[in-house]
């Protein structure tokens, strides 16, 4: 299971239609027909029972859509924790230090 699929899954749980989420996520109902089809498999169980009007969630497909929803909002926390943290700008500190103490200093500066 990755992640582009399990952000598919729960598109379509909160879209309720394949339809919907493929306009939400851009993309055509096929594919994204597709990929729920092969999460199915791979998961062994429907995870959505089909109607005329909309898909509702099997018990299976109310658990993975729970634990999906939890990893997904942690991965999107991490990379934004990751973007923050690159896009910090480093500061420099600047020491002055008198003639006096060079000697002094100069050597704890090389053990740096």
């Amino acid at each position: 299971m990755d992640l582009k699929r399990m952000r598919y899954f729960c598109t379509i749980a909160e879209q309720g239609s394949i339809s919907k989420a493929a306009k939400v996520l851009n993309i055509a109902q096929p594919p994204l027909g597709k990929r729920l089809h092969e999460l199915e498999e791979e998961v062994g169980s429907p995870l959505f029972i089909r109607t005329s009007k909309q898909m509702v969630l099997t018990e299976a497909g109310r658990f993975l859509y729970r634990k999906s929803s939890e990893i997904l909002n942690q991965v999107n926390s991490v990379t934004k924790q990751a973007i923050d943290i690159a896009s910090q700008k480093k500061r420099t500190v600047r020491i002055g230090v008198s003639y006096l103490y060079l000697r002094y200093f100069n050597t704890v500066f090389l053990d740096l």
